[in-house]
């Protein structure tokens, strides 16, 4: 459903510079650990959307209903083997959450208030990531934030929100936003085959991610394949 991708993509775009993650902000990564940046490992936040439910359906299968858009929210320490106190972690885990809370609601970001427009939350929950370290020695906390939110319907083509959402999607820097705004108005305005999908979203290399600091976090295969989150939690103490 389109909606519940431009939702994603809203959140995506609210965050991105708003927190100690800075633009390492990921829609629906299916890889692993952004590089290092100058031989450090970095924050990072990768967003997804769960279940979803339509109870009052009102005659249509297009109705907004409820979904989940769940945001895993990483700090690794600095670097491989370089000692940070599971305190200072723990911290800063604590601080990127809020910073993402805060973030959605800033209305002075175009972007946040787009996020505002899409869905209303109902419900959050913030469960804590087991705290280990990959085969390479870096270690990490995270946190998985999930927010239940009533969300608006799904677009029909003509409605001022969609349309400022794709133009807003073009003017954003590099081949991403394009890329996006062509697949989605595809979507909402055609009847695309897959493979019309698959030509006009020209897959973007967010941070070169993968590789063996991936699989370590668990994060190689991405909660659509096997039904798992990003990462294995625990409900926070």
């Amino acid at each position: 459903m389109i909606a519940r991708t431009c939702l994603r993509l809203a959140a995506v775009y609210s965050l991105r510079g708003r927190t100690i993650a800075g633009d390492r902000v990921l829609d629906s990564s299916l890889a692993g650990l952004p590089p290092l940046e100058g031989g450090e490992a970095v924050p990072f936040v990768v967003i997804y959307t769960e279940g979803a439910d339509l109870e009052d359906a009102g005659g249509t299968l297009r109705a907004g209903g409820h979904v989940d858009l769940v945001f895993e929210a990483v700090c690794p320490a600095p670097a491989p083997g370089l000692g940070a106190s599971d305190a200072a972690l723990e911290l800063s885990a604590d601080v990127l959450e809020r910073q993402i809370r805060v973030a959605l609601e800033d209305h002075s970001s175009p972007w946040a208030r787009r996020f505002s427009v899409l869905a209303h939350p109902v419900r959050v929950t913030s469960l804590r990531g087991a705290s280990q370290a990959s085969d390479d020695g870096i270690a990490f906390v995270a946190r998985q934030v999930t927010v239940r939110a009533e969300l608006l319907a799904e677009p029909r083509g003509a409605e001022p929100w969609f349309t400022d959402f794709v133009a807003a999607l073009r003017e954003e820097e590099g081949a991403e936003g394009v890329s996006y705004a062509d697949a989605i108005t595809l979507a909402v305005e055609g009847n695309p085959a897959w493979s019309d999908i698959i030509s006009t979203f020209s897959p973007v290399a967010h941070a070169g991610i993968g590789g063996p600091q991936g699989d370590a976090l668990g994060l190689g295969e991405g909660p659509e394949m096997d039904g798992e989150p990003i990462i294995t939690t625990e409900p926070a103490p």
